[in-house]
């Protein structure tokens, strides 16, 4: 199959879906959209996530993000030119995976892989040396 093509792209998010062995959290900023998914919906409940919808979308020009989710969306902040203080939206596309802590790992119903500083560092070794062959299909991609 597809495993040993390095060329090929994956199909219906099951790549993406990979970042649930290191995360229960992960969230996506593109354009002036941000995608916060929790699929155990222990944290985004109260905004309207549910188990049919495990996630929620919010339109960055119409909440003041750094203000009202802080924690959230200050790692995003002053990424490549990503300006999240003056409402603007960014011309590109993050993608934060928090890494699983102790406490998050014991109530986790997809993983209790623990993501500790030594993984961590390895982790982020290995992606900057493999990043060219992981987003090859990407074809707008200009800076990692």
């Amino acid at each position: 199959g597809k495993r040993k093509e390095t060329q090929r792209i994956g199909r219906f998010g099951l790549g993406f879906n990979s970042v649930y062995n290191l995360t229960d959290l992960p969230s996506i900023l593109s354009d002036e959209t941000a995608l916060f998914l929790d699929p155990h919906v222990r944290h985004l409940q109260s905004l309207g996530a549910s188990t049919q919808r495990p996630g929620i979308k919010l339109r960055l020009s119409k909440v003041k993000v750094l203000d009202k989710f802080r924690d959230q969306f200050l790692p995003y902040h002053g990424i490549i030119d990503c300006d999240l203080e003056h409402g603007s939206s960014f011309n590109g596309t993050l993608i934060r995976i928090p890494f699983r802590t102790p406490g998050s790992a014991s109530s986790s119903d997809i993983s209790q892989i623990i993501v500790d500083e030594g993984m961590r560092e390895t982790l982020c070794k290995q992606f900057r040396s493999e990043a060219f062959q992981w987003l090859l299909f990407l074809r707008n991609v200009r800076e990692i």
